[in-house]
């Protein structure tokens, strides 16, 4: 990837002046090309995001209700059908909306403005980063869950077929207290897309590994799902052939205040779309 990146003579130039204004905060924004929008927006997280923002101030991905033709369990049953639709699956059954807050939207125009700049510039990529917030639904038995992206990566057709998924908040992250509350969304959102793309199909297959890439403040995670054919089975309400778990294997952080963190983050997004470019190019339907 480095090499191909090099090959690209303008764009490598601007990825080192880049790589170079976040080592030594001295190159002005108009030398930096196509990563001006993702450096001008880095820089407004890292000076407009309070740094010790807390889980209460987030903005839900993920909602669940009961399944329409289903009684609610007791525990609901004095809610009224707008508060149940608002309730997401975090420990505690917080009350939160799908509106990011100001802070997130920093965080997730400084994200997208990164991954674009590196694909949109990569020769004969297939696959581009959409901001739009996708929306998976799905039902099981006793709730129906509905989650939304804040973007993706779809491929030339457009449309609602993700190769990716992007999810932002103002925080660091924790694997504490409330800021489990992150892990559960994004688990949440994996298995509502695994089990839309298991109900409607898709063009080109993702062979059970799926990538999302999350961005908490100035910390940027790869975290890739893994699963097998009986996990499906299991959220279709089959009969597993064995035990069998949905895995989420987290990279990261990548500090958007790090020179060489970014290099190698901007390195591992290009082979992504790349090997994605491979799928969509080797699929009969496409």
């Amino acid at each position: 990837m480095e090499k191909i990146f090099k090959r690209n003579g303008e764009f490598n130039r601007f990825f080192e002046a880049y790589l170079k204004s976040i080592k030594d905060n001295s190159a002005p924004l108009t030398e930096l090309g196509v990563f001006q929008g993702a450096r001008k927006c880095q820089i407004e997280v890292q000076n407009k995001v309070p740094e010790g923002g807390a889980p209460a101030e987030m903005s839900t991905s993920v909602r669940m209700s009961p399944t329409p033709g289903r009684e609610p369990s007791s525990d609901a049953s004095t809610a009224s059908h707008t508060e149940t639709t608002r309730l997401t699956p975090a420990a505690e059954q917080v009350w939160q909306t799908w509106e990011k807050t100001r802070d997130e939207q920093y965080v997730n125009q400084a994200l997208m403005a990164f991954l674009d700049a590196v694909a949109l510039n990569i020769p004969n990529n297939k696959c581009t980063w959409g901001i739009r917030r996708l929306a998976f639904k799905v039902e099981f038995k006793k709730a129906t869950m509905e989650s939304r992206t804040d973007g993706y990566l779809y491929g030339p057709e457009g449309g609602d077929e993700a190769f990716a998924i992007v999810e932002t908040k103002a925080h660091p992250r924790k694997r504490r207290d409330r800021g489990l509350e992150i892990y559960m969304q994004e688990s949440a959102e994996m298995v509502a897309w695994i089990r839309r793309d298991a109900r409607a199909g898709r063009k080109v297959p993702l062979d059970n590994q799926r990538l999302l890439v999350s961005q908490d403040r100035h910390e940027i995670y790869l975290t890739w799902a893994s699963y097998n054919a009986s996990y499906v089975d299991y959220l279709e309400d089959k009969e597993p052939t064995a035990n069998t778990f949905l895995v989420m294997q987290e990279i990261g952080p990548f500090d958007i205040r790090e020179h060489k963190h970014m290099r190698k983050l901007a390195l591992y997004i290009g082979c992504f779309c790349l090997q994605i470019t491979d799928l969509i190019v080797g699929s009969p339907q496409t």
